[in-house]
């Protein structure tokens, strides 16, 4: 089921590419990190194992396996070197060079940092932080049986992460919002047919 998932990003991004050529280069760096992640993500579940593991609201952040990351970083900063933008590609080459106790107090920062990105991290590290983690907090979320919560709330029930879109589902009759998490992926239920955006901003700033 999550190989589907992957497959179908990365098959999106090439179905873009021949429809959009002004997006090609973004799209094809797109597909190239997906590639990496669907890699990552499953490397992940074949260390730790595909079982359901019964957790609580808000547990992901909890979560951060140092020894299971850390030794796919490098790889993954190769990687940017080699296929992003140049200041990606800079920022990636600068961190490469830092070794793993950097690495380690960079992904710990914006891991532990919820939905407000740590201050002490540049806009580049925090987007280099997300794109490597997003697999390991998909394996965590996927794996996961949780109860959701009462009400609409404005962030990801289990790693407190905001809202990346919205996606309207068939359900009865008719069709129920899900909201879908930027960095876990996980979906959950969204009551109303405002933007989410403002009540997001609003808990982020308390």
């Amino acid at each position: 089921m999550r190989s589907n998932a992957w497959d179908a990003r990365i098959e999106r991004a090439r179905e873009l590419r021949s429809a959009y050529p002004f997006a090609s280069e973004g799209l094809k760096f797109y597909e190239r990190i997906a590639v990496f992640q669907k890699s990552l993500f499953f490397e992940i579940e074949a260390a730790c194992g595909a079982a359901r593991t019964p957790c609580s609201p808000g547990f992901l952040r909890k979560e951060f396996d140092s020894f299971l990351l850390l030794p796919h970083f490098g790889r993954f900063l190769s990687l940017v070197k080699e296929i992003a933008p140049e200041a990606l590609a800079q920022c990636a080459q600068y961190l490469a060079a830092q070794g793993g106790s950097r690495w380690l107090d960079l992904l710990m920062q914006f891991w532990e940092g919820g939905a407000a990105s740590p201050a002490s991290l540049e806009p580049r590290e925090a987007l280099l932080s997300w794109i490597f983690l997003q697999p390991y907090a998909e394996y965590l979320s996927s794996h996961a049986e949780w109860t959701p919560p009462a009400g609409t709330p404005p962030l990801c029930p289990l790693c407190d992460g905001k809202p990346q879109a919205g996606a309207l589902r068939p359900e009865g009759d008719g069709g129920k919002r899900f909201l879908v998490c930027a960095l876990c992926s996980l979906e959950w239920g969204s009551t109303g047919a405002s933007c989410v955006h403002p009540a997001v901003k609003r808990m982020s700033a308390s």
